[in-house]
């Protein structure tokens, strides 16, 4: 038996939950945080109290989530499997860091999407599996890329985190006034720091229902998602691939390699994201033919190393089980 347990709701997670068919249990409570991780943890306890000999995949961050699972697999002796977001391999605070190489070193294995984590991961000691994230399956893709794309249309998938360049953005459409940009996303009041009013052709649109979203993805002329962090493969690069819509990411290794097909890089500065959507507009339609044959090849690459990475846990599973 597996489980997937993760304390936020992200794509990755509803994907790789359901390819791995795993049960997921995804902990997320809208509440102070002392109530939150509470809940959270008596929560993930109840589960883990089940999965004796299982496997069990967690998500890190929460590095508390996985913490925990590590604290209590010698009571119930389950593989554990963490997903390991870059924020939690690389994080911000030498305490957080230090607990993240422990939670690395002593997983079953730790699952990171590209050969650069990979890398890293070996150097502190862990175990990887190579697997980034599966092209999503939308229960409507055909209608979805069916969709007439509005011209003009900017949909700048954005989380309000530290690591994309949402005031760039918000400059990139002072500079170009003809264009209507919607930002996604819980904003939390950080336009403010923008400084000034934003500009008319400017969208808030806060959370968006899943369906809304992927309508909106499908009928933009230009989607955009930027970050400035090395080594992280961007969700909207996945969707905009699955819907066959060409998209602009930033220009880092990581995104060149696993996205070769029907986007534009950009640097992280205004004058190069506003060039490259005029870039995008005029290769618009080349970009889209290109991208459909990119979905089939990723979609076969993936596969590939699904199965590789199903084996090694298998392989794990078969092993402990002898020694029991």
């Amino acid at each position: 038996m597996s489980v997937w347990i993760t304390w936020e709701k992200q794509v990755r997670n509803r994907s790789l939950s359901k390819r791995f068919n795993a049960t997921l249990y995804e902990f997320d409570y809208d509440c102070n945080q002392l109530v939150r991780y509470t809940k959270s943890a008596l929560n993930t306890l109840c589960v883990l109290f089940k999965q004796k000999d299982g496997v069990v995949f967690v998500q890190n961050p929460s590095v508390l989530l996985a913490f925990l699972a590590l604290c209590v697999r010698p009571f119930f002796g389950y593989i554990l499997v963490v997903d390991a977001h870059n924020s939690a391999i690389f994080p911000n605070q030498s305490w957080l860091k230090k607990i993240g190489e422990l939670i690395i070193r002593k997983a079953d294995f730790t699952i990171v999407t590209n050969e650069s984590l990979a890398s890293h991961i070996k150097a502190l000691s862990g175990r990887s599996l190579i697997l980034p994230d599966p092209l999503p399956s939308f229960h409507n893709a055909e209608y979805l890329r069916s969709l007439d794309i509005q011209s003009k249309k900017v949909i700048f998938i954005c989380s309000w985190a530290s690591d994309e360049p949402y005031f760039e953005v918000l400059e990139a459409a002072e500079l170009l006034p003809e264009f209507t940009f919607y930002i996604t996303g819980k904003s939390k009041g950080k336009e403010l720091g923008f400084g000034r009013a934003l500009p008319n052709n400017v969208v808030l649109t806060g959370y968006l229902p899943d369906d809304d979203y992927h309508e909106m993805l499908a009928t933009s002329e230009i989607i955009l998602d930027l970050t400035t962090r090395e080594n992280c493969l961007v969700c909207g690069a996945y969707e905009a691939t699955a819907l066959e819509r060409p998209f602009i990411v930033s220009d880092k290794k990581a995104i060149r390699k696993y996205f070769q097909s029907g986007c534009v890089y950009v640097d992280n500065t205004t004058q190069s994201i506003s060039q490259g959507m005029l870039s995008m507009v005029d290769q618009h339609s080349t970009l889209k033919k290109s991208i459909s044959v990119a979905r089939v090849d990723m979609s076969e690459k993936w596969n590939s190393l699904f199965e590789e990475a199903k084996t090694y846990i298998a392989k794990k599973q078969d092993l402990r089980k002898s020694i029991k």
